[in-house]
């Protein structure tokens, strides 16, 4: 289901960010879908196909860890960033690309154009 986009050709990114955070700008067209909770993002993750999965990991909570495990089930990539607040194992840090906020850009234009992989490490 990763880097399926909808019926209008456009992208859909899920968000799960901080109150007051936004995603910067890239030249590849996407619909950005900003999440309040991590059920929130769990539902817009089955509701329609998404191409990425952007994280502040500040917001996933022992409650919301099940998120990151259901984006893997529907191979959507995960960029993170933040600092780490629930208790995560190294199979699910494996499977997300961890990011500096200010390589969020890069990396999520990366993710959309399909030359990043899954996991790669941020730079």
């Amino acid at each position: 289901m990763g880097g399926e986009s909808n019926p209008s050709g456009t992208q859909r990114v899920l968000a799960l960010l901080a109150p007051g955070g936004c995603l910067p700008e890239t030249d590849i067209p996407a619909e950005v879908v900003r999440a309040e909770s991590g059920y929130e993002a769990a539902a817009e993750l089955l509701s329609a196909p998404v191409a990425a999965l952007v994280v502040h990991l500040g917001r996933i909570t022992p409650a919301h860890v099940r998120l990151l495990d259901l984006a893997a089930e529907l191979e959507v990539p995960v960029l993170a960033f933040g600092t780490i607040s629930a208790p995560l194992s190294s199979a699910q840090l494996a499977r997300m690309r961890m990011v500096e906020p200010k390589q969020l850009g890069p990396a999520l234009k990366d993710v959309l154009s399909g030359t990043a992989s899954p996991a790669a490490s941020g730079e």
